[in-house]
């Protein structure tokens, strides 16, 4: 299984606050595709949105379960969208 998005002009609009969803992988499907940028992990498909640990349903703390979702990229102390390799 890959993590992947919604291409633009699919069936749902998909954008910031849209959640990524598992689907088994595909070669050349460029909605599985990611780079990390720092600590953050970029969309290929859309470089604006970025991989975001969505918080909300635990007040402002981070907790296992939490929905990850396509959110805008930011460059600061954003740390719902901070990353590593293992």
């Amino acid at each position: 299984m890959c993590v992947a998005g919604q291409k633009a002009g699919g069936s749902r609009d998909f954008g910031s606050g849209s959640q990524y969803y598992l689907y088994k992988c595909m070669d050349n499907d460029d909605t599985q595709l990611f780079k990390m940028q720092g600590r953050h992990v970029a969309w290929k498909y859309d470089e604006d949105l970025c991989l975001d640990a969505k918080n909300r349903y635990n007040g402002e703390k981070l907790a296992n379960g939490n929905p990850v979702q396509a959110y805008d990229c930011y460059e600061g102390d954003d740390y719902n969208q901070e990353w590593k390799v293992l």
